[in-house]
């Protein structure tokens, strides 16, 4: 019996081509059965016809419906047939979903069950009156239809329509509507929200807009409001097509090397112009001089790919049809797609067809450009072997190090050198441009806008290495002499290993530790050190990229390798030293355990779900807490656990543990345990019997923690107190209370000698950018917010005049 259907994705083919293919494909992978896909067709399209049937073909979705019109209706009207025959009780219409990602879809699911809101937005503020409205439509502050969700449950049926009559902001419009009457929630998208999500709206859709809004108030100020926006409809569209000075004001700026007003200005006005190539190239040119040259280099790619795209569209209708001619509208695009190339001054690379079919490989890239150089072969080349190592922030000099090791170390193999540049702050960019007409080690080079952690850039890198194995490592690894030989040597050896690792000098995994080998013994280990490995090119395992930005992802591809029947070897032979100090320290990510914790939760409730906690029947109240032990992770213990330590805590046994007389052992055991089931009244009361004590560093930093996210920063700085020893996670917690304070002038130089060891650290930016806020230097803290965002999107979201913090 089938399950109901709980979401109904309504597809139309209303949006740009590049953003419904890749929709369409990532849909159509989910293997949760309780998603229905409804796709509408909206007029004939031979190309597009035949690409919908093969995606369908592929997918093992039983719940994939398609609907086809001779003739267009529009988008309006085909979302309203898609409503007709849509199952769900929550309703998803969107348009582009950049890096969709299904874990997190079903997350937002479980989420919405328990919400009663009518509709959810996703990374999307709502105005709150109606002319408020009619001015955010005005500046394309708006969210598409993809970053709204609807919930049939609650919204009644007789208001649940899209309108007819609008080109696009079908589902801010329904919000409008909607919004006023029912409540609606802000919540985390589960796909990445494109910088250029907002629509700018046309026209016809601001009136359809403004007539909405007339519809549904009485009240005389604000239908003045509207009527006046109406009235000034023809002027907006005026104000749209020749804003001239504010582009000349953009350009004149960039000539006096004031590039951040002139990227805010020119940002202003792409949102009223969004094709104008001029105004696209005083942006280019605003980033580079801003040294944001992945954020350039990434416009300039999606343009290129754009124009390139709609040219083999074209070629394709040209030949499924019989009527076109010469003189046809086909060579109009064309002529436009060359100009805009031509007018950006943008010179992409030439590919050839086999390095296009791998750049389009990568998968759901939100801004990737792949540049691929072919190096000559050397006569007596046994394999190719892809090497890939990922680089982020200010990685620059370690990566130049672990190249000329490869180089030295790469022995009778031909390499491939794949670095995926994951949002580098340094001149990383440029150093890869060099090693790129020089054609290094054929190297192909992956750029992202932001940072995507480790597994993702692994996945990247995957689906482009052409090469028989592929060596993974860190740039902070140098590879001895021969090692890689020996490595392509083990693998070829063995019917059963899929991946083979070096012995390392500096590794937390005793069988690849040097000096602890035993000769003889054997190889085969259960997991290995992620710094540096080698995989047989043609295994299908993939990093899972919910262990972003790093920690536990490589015990889980380890996990899928055994779980698979395959092994993992260390080959002796092979040596490698992990010099440290790599993108994990400079960014300062070891000194937040919670991105560990979370990470060790989802990899034992991946691959270990069911565990339930058991607090034994023997041994005093101390020793049942210890053999219970703490949940994997502190901050969000499992309602099992929790629920199984709180219906213990009768009011006898917390009379019992008062009494009691607790060694230090057994008394930091009942803290701890307390403190992470939230029992702050019996945990304030034995908190007076350790003065004197010396709790270890760890339980000192979990009692920080607990009391700083309780904001109780007098409890911090007791606990800060005692410690016998100075440590970075300390100051990082009394800058996190300075700054919260406001006490800025004794902030700075905390901040300032914690960014001396920790140059990367995204969250010291996000510090950088709140003070440079408070004193009103607005472009340094712009600055300081997109670093943030840059190398860790996840945590820190950043968008235009504001900043935000995901806990």
């Amino acid at each position: 019996m089938k399950q109901p259907v709980q979401l109904s994705v309504i597809l139309t083919n209303h949006g740009d081509p590049i953003h419904f293919n890749s929709l369409l494909s990532d849909l159509l992978r989910f293997e949760n059965g309780r998603f229905e896909v409804i796709i509408i067709q909206d007029g004939s399209d031979t190309v597009l016809s035949k690409f919908i049937d093969s995606e369908i073909k592929k997918s093992s979705n039983e719940r994939v419906f398609l609907y086809e019109h001779s003739r267009p209706l529009g988008r309006g009207s085909s979302l309203n047939e898609g409503l007709m025959h849509a199952e769900g009780a929550y309703i998803w219409a969107p348009l582009r979903a950049e890096r969709l990602n299904e874990s997190l879809l079903l997350e937002a699911m479980q989420r919405f069950k328990s919400d009663p809101a009518a509709f959810w937005s996703l990374d999307y503020h709502l105005p709150k009156q109606l002319p408020d409205w009619i001015s955010a439509a005005e500046e394309g502050d708006l969210p598409d239809d993809s970053c709204l969700l609807w919930n049939r449950n609650i919204i009644q049926q007789e208001y649940l329509f899209f309108n007819p009559f609008m080109e696009s902001l079908h589902g801010a419009e329904l919000a409008m509507r909607i919004a006023m009457d029912h409540s609606w929630v802000l919540t985390d998208p589960f796909f990445v929200v494109a910088e250029d999500q907002s629509p700018v709206a046309q026209i016809g859709d601001m009136k359809e807009l403004i007539f909405s809004a007339l519809r549904m108030t009485e009240e005389k100020t604000i239908t003045e409001q509207l009527i006046s926006a109406f009235q000034s409809a023809e002027q907006y569209l005026k104000k749209r097509e020749a804003d001239d000075l504010t582009l000349y004001q953009a350009r004149q700026l960039l000539t006096d090397n004031n590039a951040n007003k002139s990227l805010e200005l020119v940002n202003r006005y792409l949102k009223r112009n969004p094709e104008n190539p001029e105004a696209l190239r005083i942006k280019i040119a605003s980033l580079e001089k801003m040294r944001r040259h992945v954020e350039a280099a990434e416009l300039k790619h999606r343009l290129f790919k754009r124009a390139k795209s709609e040219a083999h569209a074209t070629e394709e209708k040209v030949s499924d049809s019989e009527t076109l001619t010469a003189d046809s509208p086909v060579e109009t695009q064309s002529g436009s797609a060359g100009l805009i190339s031509q007018n950006l001054s943008v010179e992409e690379p030439q590919f050839e067809d086999e390095t296009t079919d791998a750049h389009e490989g990568i998968n759901g890239d939100e801004a990737a450009e792949t540049v691929e150089i072919e190096g000559l072969e050397p006569e007596m080349a046994e394999s190719l072997v892809s090497v890939v190592i990922p680089v982020t922030a200010h990685g620059k000099s370690l990566l130049e190090e672990a190249l000329i090791h490869l180089d030295r170390s790469k022995g009778r193999h031909t390499l491939e050198l794949i670095v995926v540049d994951n949002a580098s702050l340094d001149d990383t960019f440029d150093y890869l441009e060099q090693l790129t007409q020089k054609k290094f080690l054929n190297i192909k080079v992956i750029v992202n806008q932001v940072n995507k952690g480790v597994p993702a850039a692994w996945n990247q890198a995957f689906e482009l290495a052409k090469g028989d194995y592929i060596l993974f490592m860190h740039n902070d690894v140098h590879l001895k002499p021969e090692s890689i030989d020996h490595l392509v040597e083990a693998l070829r050896k063995s019917e059963e290993a899929v991946m083979a690792v070096p012995v390392l000098n500096n590794t937390e995994y005793a069988p690849q530790l040097a000096g602890k080998q035993v000769e003889g013994a054997d190889s085969e280990v259960e997991t290995a050190d992620s710094c540096c490995f080698m995989v047989e090119g043609g295994i299908s395992f993939r990093f899972d990229e919910e262990f972003r930005p790093c920690f536990y992802e490589m015990e889980d591809y380890c996990r899928q390798i055994r779980t698979a029947g395959r092994k993992i070897i260390v080959e002796k032979k092979a040596h490698a030293d992990h010099r440290g100090g790599g993108s994990t320290v400079a960014m300062a990510l070891h000194l937040d355990p919670e991105e560990l914790w979370k990470n060790r939760a989802r990899f034992r409730m991946k691959w270990f779900p069911g565990r339930t906690a058991v607090i034994p029947q023997e041994g005093n109240h101390a020793e049942r807490f210890r053999r219970l032990g703490a949940p994997l992770n502190p901050l969000q213990p499992d309602s099992d656990w929790l629920n199984r330590v709180r219906d213990y805590l009768t009011s006898e046994v917390r009379t019992e543990i008062l009494r009691g007389s607790w060694n230090e052992e057994e008394l930091f055991t009942i803290m701890l345990t307390l403190l992470i089931a939230d029992e702050r009244e019996l945990l304030r009361t034995l908190e007076e019997r350790i003065e004197g004590l010396k709790p270890d560093p760890a339980l000192l930093k979990l009692f920080i923690l607990y009391y700083y996210r309780k904001n109780i920063f007098s409890r911090c700085r007791h606990y800060v107190g005692m410690a016998e020893e100075e440590d970075p996670e300390f100051d990082l917690f009394n800058l996190r209370m300075l700054i919260a304070e406001k006490e800025y002038d004794r902030a700075i130089p905390l901040l300032n000698d914690l960014l001396a060891h920790y140059p990367s650290s995204p969250e010291l930016y996000s510090h950088a950018a709140e003070i440079y806020k408070q004193n009103q230097e607005m472009a340094e803290a712009e600055s300081f917010y997109a670093m943030a965002h840059q190398l860790h999107p996840v945590k820190y979201r950043h968008y235009s005049g504001g900043f935000s913090l995901n806990v």
